[in-house]
């Protein structure tokens, strides 16, 4: 997941966007992190990301940004 993360962080900040990862964690085959970004117009966005992993290959990814998509 760190690496994933390294890689999303430098693909955003070549779009301008500052992207910060809050928090990593994982057992088993199943993760979480928790994130956030600021886009070039200066809003601000927060989210969580849930992986299913095998070895070091990530199975399944999903976002969920700010609470509009939770609820």
């Amino acid at each position: 997941i760190k690496a994933f993360l390294k890689q999303v962080t430098a693909d955003m900040r070549e779009q301008d966007i500052v992207f910060t990862v809050a928090e990593v964690a994982g057992e088993g085959d199943v993760g979480w992190s928790r994130w956030n970004f600021r886009l070039p117009d200066g809003s601000k966005k927060e989210g969580v990301s849930v992986y299913r992993f095998k070895g070091d290959m990530i199975l399944y990814q999903h976002d969920y940004i700010g609470s509009n998509e939770l609820g």
